[in-house]
């Protein structure tokens, strides 16, 4: 069987081409690989420093700690109130009864139900502080999101870095594809997804 050939331009192309980036802000505290280097799927590129996230982290702890004690003294004086003003309510019709006194009572439980609420709702920014600190310390690892070569490595220790900067850029090598530029004589003679 003769086969023709026909020389004609071409590159190699790769499906996956990443420039990866970082999810949080930092000071780059480590760069693992090197321009060249294989690293499969989830390998460590890079490394922020997670001194002032873990501060973070611990304050938002002790601020869920103080909030949630918070809610429970904040509870026992919306109980304190309620029974203050039951009170009030039950000498409505007695010579006892105070107009004055049963709306402080009113006062106080309304209050007590204002400092509540706000308990609740310093607990759920502390629990959003907690949320945010442990994203950045989860993210201060910049991992590799396929297997691949380094192409390029754009940060350097002590370099702050945005978010979205660009860390590595990596070439996925499994799945290689040819481009070329083939005259349309010869195109029907090509078989649909050769390689």
């Amino acid at each position: 069987v003769l086969a023709e050939t026909l020389p004609v331009f071409g590159q190699i192309v790769a499906s996956r081409d990443s420039a990866v980036a970082a999810r949080v802000a930092g000071i780059v505290d480590q760069v693992a690989v090197l321009v060249g280097d294989r690293v499969p799927a989830g390998a460590v590129l890079a490394v922020l420093d997670t001194e002032l996230a873990q501060i973070e982290l611990n304050q938002a702890i002790a601020d869920i700690q103080e909030a949630t004690a918070g809610i429970a003294v904040a509870e026992a004086q919306v109980s304190l109130a309620r029974a203050a003003l039951g009170r009030a309510e039950g000498l409505r019709d007695t010579a006892s009864f105070s107009s004055a006194r049963f709306e402080d009572a009113a006062s106080d439980l309304a209050a007590a139900q204002g400092q509540f609420n706000q308990a609740q709702a310093r607990l759920l920014n502390a629990e959003a502080a907690e949320e945010r600190a442990r994203y950045t310390l989860e993210r201060a690892r910049i991992t590799a999101p396929f297997e691949g070569v380094v192409l390029s490595v754009e940060a350097n220790p002590g370099q702050f870095i945005s978010v979205g900067a660009q860390v590595a850029r990596l070439l996925d090598t499994r799945a290689l594809e040819v481009e070329a530029q083939v005259p349309a004589q010869f195109a029907p003679a090509i078989p649909q997804g050769a390689h």
